[in-house]
Formats: structure tokens, C-alpha cells, sequence
């Protein structure tokens, strides 16, 4: 698998690193494309510049500032190049740039061309797939998304707890706006593939547990 071939390399040094998201994307796309990542620590951000200096990153700038507030400006002074914006908000509903929350930004993205990835997570079964429903009211752009929640043999209705991320009902997912459905379903087979591949497990706590899928949506 690509991912496994990405991140073997890291979990077999002498320190182990488990790459995120931004590191990820370096990794895999390489120094053909323009990096724009936003960091508030300075030791985060240095440590970022640094791999990208390391996997040949050159056009890979690292803001030591606010994620809002420079993706915010960013599209308002972007030209017609069309990019993939990863949108991971600590408070989805916290309006910081022009009144504005996660998820107007997010749907700002849609609306204007670009290839929205928006991550969100929840601690209840009935919320599950929240940011789907919470996008479509703001855009009439294409939307997909993929839901991934913890479940047990208790059954459902159970608080999970986004502290510990194996607990059953704690979920996550990820909406996608404006990709192929060629995209769409390539991430829905990955989806199934990931819950198949956790049949059976048993959780931390010692029962048997599992990941139920849900796709919601066809770009």
C-alpha cells in the first residue's frame, strides 16, 4: 500500500515519528507542488520546514500564525490556480476571521473551485457524519464524506469520548468537496476496507469492537 510504503520510513528510526497530516502530504506529492501550512509553534513550524527541506519541498512555506486567518486571506488573494485545502479546526463553530467559523471557510473553499479535505470529530452516535449535513446547508457544491466510528457489542446510544479515541461511540470523518467521483469512490472502498480490516478487534477496555463506515454522498 502507498501509505504503509510513506510512513515505514518513519516508525523505523531510532525514534519513531508518526507523520501528520502536513508531513504526509510532503511526502507523497514531493517538490512539484506549492506547500502553504500554518503552525502557531515555533518549534512545530521549524520542524516542518525542516522535512520539507529534507524530502525536496522547495516551494514550501510554513506561517507561524493563525490558520483562519491566512487561509482566509489566502482565497481572497489567490488567482485562478486551483488547490486542495486541508481545513482541520479545533472549534468548528469559533468565528475568528471575518466573522466567519471552520465551516464558513470551509464552504468558501467549495464555492470557489477549490478541493476541500474539512476533518471533524464527535463524541456522540447521533452526530455521526455532522459536518456533511452542516456543509450542504452552506454550499451547493459537490460534497463527499466518509464517517468512521467506534462501535462495541453493547450496541449504539453509548457517549463515546474524543480524549480516547477508542471508546465506542467516538468517531471521525472527513468531508470532501469538489473531487472526482472517481476520488469519491476510491476513499469509499478505503473506508470499507479499514472497517473490514477491524472486524473483530478488541478494544483497549477488552471487549470486542469494530469500525462502522458510512459514505455519505456522490460527487
Amino acid at each position: 500500500m502507498p501509505y504503509l510504503t510513506v510512513i515505514t520510513p518513519f516508525l523505523h528510526r531510532s525514534r519513531p515519528l508518526y507523520p501528520g497530516s502536513a508531513l504526509l502530504a510532503i511526502s507523497v506529492l514531493g517538490g512539484n507542488v506549492a506547500y502553504l501550512f500554518c503552525d502557531l509553534d515555533g518549534a512545530s513550524s521549524a520542524d516542518l520546514q525542516d522535512w520539507a527541506r529534507r524530502v525536496g519541498a522547495a516551494r514550501c512555506q510554513v506561517a507561524r500564525a493563525d490558520g483562519m486567518t491566512t487561509t482566509a486571506r489566502w482565497l481572497d488573494e489567490s488567482g485562478p490556480e486551483r488547490a486542495v485545502v486541508h481545513v482541520d479546526p479545533f472549534d468548528p463553530h469559533a468565528r475568528v476571521e471575518a466573522g466567519r467559523s471552520a465551516l464558513d471557510l470551509a464552504a468558501d473553499v467549495v464555492d470557489r473551485g477549490h478541493v476541500l479535505v474539512y476533518w471533524y470529530g464527535y463524541d456522540e452516535p447521533a452526530r455521526a457524519g455532522w459536518a456533511y449535513g452542516a456543509l450542504r446547508e452552506l454550499t451547493g457544491g459537490d460534497l463527499w464524506c466518509g464517517d468512521a466510528m467506534v462501535t462495541d457489542r453493547s450496541g449504539a446510544g453509548t457517549h463515546g469520548d474524543l480524549g480516547a479515541a477508542t471508546t465506542p461511540g467516538t468517531g471521525c470523518g472527513v468531508v470532501l468537496g469538489n473531487v472526482t467521483s472517481q476520488t469519491a469512490a476510491a476513499c469509499t472502498q478505503l473506508g470499507h476496507a479499514l472497517a473490514a480490516g477491524y472486524h473483530g478487534a478488541t478494544l483497549p477496555s477488552g471487549k470486542p469492537g469494530g469500525i462502522q463506515f458510512t459514505a455519505y454522498g456522490s460527487p
